[in-house]
Order: C-alpha cells, then structure tokens, then sequence
C-alpha cells in the first residue's frame, strides 16, 4: 500500500492513503484528491497505484505534475522516496506496510482521520490558493451513497 506524505506547509509528514484504483487530483468535484488553488487544474493528473510503485499521469495541465522537479510530460513511475509536486502542494511517496495490528493503547496519530482533518492539512495559510482542499472518498464508496442520497444543485457554483 502506498502512501503520500505532506512534505509542504505546517502539516508536513502527516500521510494520505491512497486507495485501490484511479486517484484523481485536482479542483474539480470529481477529484478524490481537491486542492484549491488556481495553479491546480480541475483533473489535473491521475495517480494509479502498482507494486512498483504509484503511475502519475499528467492531464494536460497548464501547470505541469512535477516528479523530484521534473515535469512528466505524459505519465511517470512515482517510486518510493519520490516527490510529487502538484501545484503549491508537495507529497513524498513511502510505501506503507500492512503488518499484524499492534495491540498498544492507541494515541491521537492512530485513530481513523476525517475528510475535515487532511483536507485542512493540505490548506495551509502559509500556501497561496484560492479556495479549500478536499479529499473525497473513492468514486466506487460514494457511489453506493448517492443512489439513497437526494442529488443537491447549486446555481453560485463557478469555476
């Protein structure tokens, strides 16, 4: 299992998992990784977990994905150790592994973390953007929600 470690801002070396499948970032609704900032397009590249490693593809963005200051191009192998810049926001990949649960009392970096919790790590005052970030569930967990759920619009939304 893979994991991308926040290596900018006051939050630095808290983890987002990533899950099975497609993981998109960007500032679109869709994204399961938000980042709200004008430097970050609205899909602005895919993550594919490996074995090898977590594939990074680049959507065309005006910006760029970059891998250890590198801008991809198209796709690239992200391995662990790996910097993954997108937009104001850097991640360390590490490689994160699923041994036997300890049974030791737990402390507050153990206990199961909210949506709220890393998206207000990845806004940071000391990073310019312009709006939140959000991490959203993946695409196959929410879309069992939504067929109970009424659909909300809005009409103020803009882009």
């Amino acid at each position: 299992m893979w994991s991308l470690v926040i290596d900018s801002g006051k939050h630095r070396g808290r983890q987002v998992k990533l899950t099975a499948g497609e993981v998109v970032i960007g500032r679109s609704e869709t994204a399961q990784i938000r980042i709200g900032s004008a430097e970050v397009s609205r899909e602005h590249c895919t993550l594919q977990p490996t074995k090898q490693g977590v594939l990074v593809k680049d959507h065309g963005s005006r910006n760029g994905t970059h891998i250890n200051d590198v801008r991809i191009e198209t796709e690239m192998l992200l391995t662990a150790g790996n910097i993954l810049t997108v937009g104001p926001m850097s991640f360390q990949l590490v490689e994160v592994s699923e041994g036997p649960k300890r049974k030791s009392r737990k402390t507050q970096d153990d206990q199961k973390l909210s949506d709220d919790d890393i998206a207000g790590w990845l806004t940071d005052s000391s990073v310019p953007g312009t709006g939140d970030t959000t991490i959203v569930e993946s695409p196959l967990s929410a879309s069992s929600r939504e067929s109970s759920q009424p659909l909300e619009s809005s009409s103020t939304e803009a882009e």
